[in-house]
């Protein structure tokens, strides 16, 4: 339970998530998040930091009500927490942002996404990869005006 172990875990979590090995990555995720709630507490950003990886294992399985379950929670008490500029809630903005989008709430997910944009932008600025992918998601979410005859 040592916190280096924990950001290791967490890691290799995220590790077996991007290889496909969703089931490993969300038992091990899970396991994570508990361990670091306990030594941590909730709210601390390594925790958060868990809970969004839990909830992007969780999506990217299918399990989109799940995801939800795990990071609108998360994202709520990061904001308590630590503010609307703080990384960690930019970062689960933005996979709120996803997950909306995902569920077809398109502009519950537009307004999450525009949010994690502003915070990206400000902390990394306008050009930074982080915020040029989330431009450009925000842009496919964006419906084009059909012209009037």
């Amino acid at each position: 339970e040592h916190p280096r172990t924990l950001t290791a875990r967490e890691a290799l979590a995220t590790a077996y998530r991007l290889a496909g090995r969703l089931p490993e990555a969300i038992r091990l995720a899970s396991r994570v998040t508990q361990q670091r709630t306990a030594v941590l507490g909730p709210v601390h950003p390594d925790t958060l930091v868990s809970r969004l990886g839990l909830a992007l294992a969780r999506a990217e399985d299918g399990d989109l009500r799940a995801a939800e379950g795990i990071a609108m929670p998360a994202l709520r008490e990061a904001i308590d927490a630590h503010g609307q500029h703080h990384p960690v809630t930019t970062a689960l903005r933005s996979c709120v942002g996803g997950l909306h989008a995902a569920a077809g709430r398109f502009d519950e997910a537009r307004e999450a996404l525009r949010y994690a944009l502003a915070g990206t932008e400000r902390q990394l600025g306008s050009t930074h990869p982080d915020a040029v992918a989330l431009r450009e998601e925000l842009h496919m979410l964006t419906p084009t005006p059909t012209p009037t005859p």
